[in-house]
């Protein structure tokens, strides 16, 4: 996952879906996605949700801007425009769950050491997002310089907003969180300092949840994931319930290099290979 710059275009983007999913949820935990398009003239919020509650997008927008207002008059928005492509009332949800995500052993296993070396280190550098690819791979708008010996990609055209911000809990996003819940008490027990890690909520043929753990452990991989479903029971409802329950997703652009609340080493003691 690559680090995203809250004072950047794609900070804000990426803030603006979670604030609007935010709104959706203030009565009830809607199933929701929203995906917001930003053409720097105006923003396209697409999206679906089961609530049939129509948004006043008008007075939200108004509200996010001065909220926010100092990171968009420093990044030359006048104002908010938008076009509303949001669809209310839809029950076309997936209705389970599979992805691969890739944590390493560092303080925040969603980011590689290098990023969090660089964005401890260069606080006042433009760029919209940092990731590592065998180098660091700097995401830029079209006007913005390129650091020496780095990888780069630039926006032209527009920005757009990306997984887990705009998703529901329920909707992918507990969990990407419960696997890094998982993985940040593996690296030492598997002794790897990276992992690829897929969730999901389908049996395979033996009834077990077709996880899968990639990494470069001296274990055999069958061995490590027969340990982590021994150890972890994968009830996402019950993580939401408890651990989730008073996390608040609308910060989550500003809170990246914070302490999360499922970052925590409460079942290393029984993680061991026979």
């Amino acid at each position: 996952m690559r680090y995203i710059n809250p004072k950047s275009r794609r900070g804000i983007v990426n803030k603006f879906t979670d604030f609007i999913l935010c709104e959706i949820q203030k009565e009830k935990k809607y199933k929701t996605i929203i995906e917001i398009s930003d053409f720097k003239n105006f923003f396209v919020i697409a999206g679906k949700t089961e609530s049939k509650n129509i948004l006043d997008l008008s007075e939200i927008k108004e509200r996010f801007y001065e909220e926010n207002k100092q990171t968009m008059v420093d990044l030359d928005y006048e104002r908010i425009n938008v076009i509303d492509l949001i669809e209310y009332d839809n029950l076309g949800f997936n209705e389970f769950f599979e992805s691969y995500f890739e944590f390493h052993n560092t303080m925040y296993p969603s980011f590689h050491e290098k990023v969090l070396s660089y964005v401890y280190n260069h606080i006042n550098v433009e760029y919209n997002s940092l990731d590592f690819k065998k180098e660091l791979v700097f995401d830029l708008d079209y006007n913005h310089l390129t650091e020496p010996n780095s990888m780069f990609s630039r926006n032209y055209v527009c920005i757009t907003s990306e997984f887990p911000y705009g998703y529901s809990l329920d909707n992918g996003r507990a969990h990407f969180y419960y696997s890094e819940y998982v993985c940040n008490q593996l690296f030492s027990s598997i002794k790897t300092d990276k992992i690829t890690f897929k969730i999901s909520d389908v049996k395979d043929e033996n009834g077990d949840l077709d996880i899968q753990i990639i990494s470069s452990s001296p274990y055999l991989t069958e061995k490590v994931k027969s340990m982590v479903l021994d150890v972890f029971d994968f009830n996402i409802d019950r993580f939401n319930n408890t651990v989730l329950k008073k996390y608040d997703v609308s910060k989550e652009i500003d809170s990246q290099l914070e302490i999360k609340p499922w970052l925590k080493k409460d079942r290393i003691s029984e993680l061991f290979i026979i």
